[in-house]
């Protein structure tokens, strides 16, 4: 990522980092047009799929989403 980040965006990067640590990412662009992207990857698991190596809230977090 590059230039200016702001509070909500690296908050959101340090949650994915604590809770799926280098499984997630977070992508951001700009175009010349002034409009602003970003895409977030993150491991899902659903609801009674965990799997060994999940963190341990991932079935509440699927829930929630």
């Amino acid at each position: 990522h590059g230039g200016r980040e702001g509070v909500g965006l690296s908050n959101t990067r340090a949650r994915l980092a604590q809770l799926y640590g280098e499984a997630a990412t977070v992508h951001t662009a700009s175009a010349p047009s002034g409009r602003a992207g970003v895409a977030l990857a993150f491991p899902y698991t659903t609801a009674g799929a965990a799997h060994e190596g999940a963190p341990a809230n991932a079935i509440e977090l699927a829930e929630t989403i």
